[in-house]
């Protein structure tokens, strides 16, 4: 995928000589939770409406210029990496620079970016959704399909859902419904099946 298709030019960069208080009228136009803020003409970092809301108005951003993150997305990035991008920063704008001359090229909106995500076979295709825990030294990713592979079943995608020093949590999708084979064989593996599903509760209410 090419981020160049997403790129949006319809706000340009803010000149930390501005003041606040113009800094909050652009503010109000839009919907957006940063502003992407120049210096000299050159792309330094985005501000955030919030940290605008306890400034002095009649300042120059410059007096505040601590409050401004240099983060950006270049145009040649992976998409997932501009979306943890999003995640950390908790904006629904990010900028995207040409890194061979650190040109600001305009900006890429989170909703456009989650449009992309949505369109991928993880979440296009049919089938089933499950996530399996286990004690976190003791699981492999390559583990983790091998059981599913064994079991006769196409892993679609997965992701590492939750983390820490005791547990992890998987989330993976089965290409077919029928999973009750695929269930049983990671527990006999010693995972832990945290989703419920309707045919695994039937399986298990019979066993007992």
């Amino acid at each position: 995928m090419k981020l160049t298709q997403y790129i949006i030019n319809d706000i340009g960069l803010q000149p930390i000589s501005q003041t606040v208080g113009a800094f909050k009228a652009i503010f109000k136009e839009f919907t957006y939770t940063h502003l992407p803020v120049s210096e000299n003409g050159v792309y330094i970092g985005l501000i955030a409406e919030n940290d605008l809301r306890c400034f002095d108005e009649t300042k120059s951003l410059i007096d505040y210029r601590y409050a401004i993150e240099n983060v950006h997305a270049d145009f040649n990035e992976n998409w997932l990496e501009i979306l943890a991008y999003f995640g950390k920063l908790e904006t629904n704008l990010l900028p995207v620079i040409n890194p061979k001359d650190q040109n600001y090229l305009g900006y890429i909106e989170l909703i456009d970016l989650l449009g992309v995500f949505s369109t991928t076979p993880f979440l296009q295709q049919e089938g089933a959704l499950v996530v399996i825990e286990k004690s976190a030294p003791d699981y492999t990713l390559s583990e983790v399909t091998q059981i599913a592979e064994q079991a006769n079943q196409k892993v679609l995608g997965l992701f590492i859902s939750e983390i820490d020093l005791d547990k992890v949590q998987i989330t993976l999708k089965i290409a077919s419904q029928s999973i009750t084979e695929v269930l049983a064989a990671y527990r006999r593996y010693d995972y832990q099946i945290i989703s419920l599903h309707q045919e695994d509760r039937h399986t298990q209410t019979i066993k007992e």
